[in-house]
């Protein structure tokens, strides 16, 4: 029996690496060199136009079709709900888009893309509130006081498409892009 419990501890130092005369090699310490991480430039007017496209048009686009859906006869709240919760999302992925910190505009947008991120929260806040009503009668209301509010805004997005040599037609540019 001692034999056994001999030739069990001796079994259990041996697998961890102790005793026995098995010596265990220190691990080698991991080598780390310097990443440098690229300062982001800041974009060219070609590349600022591009990146702003990129940015807006899936949400000009979305707006466009959530609008469509919302104004079918007969009006479907389901479908009228999925296409504003899309939205939703889609501005939200427009404000990441313009405010990440990889993209630096130039000077001569920067203030208007910083203004048009203010009205896009906007529009995430009013998208969301249409998207979780739960009647017709309360939808169309949200929806109503919601796109009639954005009436009164300044033509920033139009400002930012002349300063960078973009057609201004919304739904021409974000088809070609």
């Amino acid at each position: 029996m001692k034999k056994l419990q001999a030739l069990l501890v001796a079994s259990a130092f041996a697998l961890t690496g102790c005793g026995t005369g098995a010596q265990r090699s220190p691990a080698a310490a991991p080598t780390t060199e310097p990443v440098s991480t690229p300062t982001p430039a800041v974009l060219t007017t070609e590349e600022a136009g591009k990146a702003y496209l990129a940015a807006v048009c899936p949400s000009n686009i979305q707006a466009n079709k959530t609008s469509d859906v919302v104004q079918a006869e007969p009006f479907d709240l389901t479908a009228s709900k999925t296409e504003t919760t899309a939205l939703r999302d889609a501005y939200r992925t427009t404000i990441e888009k313009l405010t990440s910190e990889k993209t630096l505009w130039p000077e001569a947008v920067k203030a208007d893309v910083a203004a048009l991120t203010e009205v896009m929260y906007d529009d995430l806040s009013g998208a969301e509130n249409v998207a979780k009503q739960t009647t017709e009668s309360d939808f169309t209301s949200a929806w109503n006081s919601w796109t009639s509010s954005r009436a009164d805004r300044p033509g920033t997005a139009q400002k930012i498409r002349l300063k960078l040599g973009l057609p201004a037609d919304t739904a021409a540019s974000c088809v070609a892009s």
